[in-house]
């Protein structure tokens, strides 16, 4: 009896043994197999994000160059009544 409880707790020792050594060889393969997209993909994104960053500025730019006669006309009533 006591026998047969050593057996299976050494074999189920055994398969958590495989199955962390398989965990670990997963992780290994998806690490390296994935790494290069992940490294491509975070180029990308920080490219297009600077690119994004470029934009916002020069739109903002603009739009601040355009309202600026606005914002001068809306000015004047207060600086004549203050």
């Amino acid at each position: 009896m006591v026998n047969n409880m050593v057996e299976v707790i050494v074999g189920l020792m055994i398969i958590l043994a495989v199955l962390l050594l398989f965990k670990i060889l997963f992780w290994a393969f998806v690490v390296v197999l994935l790494s290069p997209i992940i490294f491509v993909g975070a180029i990308f994104l920080s490219v297009g994000v600077m690119v994004l960053t470029v934009i916002a500025v020069v739109f903002l730019g603009l739009l601040k160059l355009l309202l600026l006669p606005f914002l001068l006309l809306l000015m004047i009533p207060f600086a004549l009544f203050s």
